[in-house]
């Protein structure tokens, strides 16, 4: 009734097997995700219809706090394959190995300790900095200077987020770049 399987040749398929790991293969970032679109058209509809509609604050930030929050973590997911197939933990998708070495990682930024310790430092600067603007100068001035600055970075922000999504939908026609300058000749290597 029960079956016996001979050691010799259990152990030595466990051994063939534990010999050689599969290696692990990174997803591919270019499927598309659902939630990731759903995310893009909540931040570019809610600009849209807040312009013409009141929408109650409690749901238009939830919202896109938590659409801002997807793309963020999903690029960020992004980024961090991208890192470990260059530094050889994953082996990339559809990609033969041609004995090529692989690209350098991309670079990362860590926060040291003196970066972190430099935080009470700058935001205490910045608050007496304000002070000292609201107490010298007009409000209105002060103001219109403030929303500039939050209207730049936010425009500099969305355009940031929304490039990837313009980028797939514009295919050939969103990866010609355009260079603004002039080239300076120079002796230097």
């Amino acid at each position: 009734t029960h079956s016996f399987v001979p050691k010799t040749a259990m152990s030595s398929a466990a051994e063939t097997t534990a010999a050689s790991p599969p290696t692990p293969e990174a997803p591919t970032s270019t499927t598309k995700n659902p939630l990731l679109l759903l995310s893009y058209g909540l931040i570019i509809g809610l600009w849209f219809v807040t312009q013409k509609i009141l929408v109650p604050y409690v749901a238009h930030l939830l919202l896109l706090v938590i659409s801002l929050l997807y793309v963020g973590c999903h690029w960020s997911l992004v980024l961090r394959e991208e890192q470990a197939i260059s530094r050889g933990d994953v082996v990339p998708p559809n990609d033969p190995d041609d004995g090529s070495p692989p690209p350098p990682p991309p670079p990362s930024e860590t926060l040291r300790k003196e970066d972190a310790m430099q935080f009470p430092l700058m935001g205490s600067a910045s608050l007496f900095s304000l002070y000292l603007a609201f107490k010298f100068f007009d409000k209105e001035y002060v103001n219109l200077l403030i929303s500039l600055y939050f209207c730049a970075i936010g425009c500099l922000a969305l355009t940031v987020t929304c490039a990837p999504l313009f980028a797939s939908f514009l295919g050939k026609l969103g990866a010609k770049r355009f260079k603004f300058g002039k080239p300076v000749n120079h002796s230097l290597p």
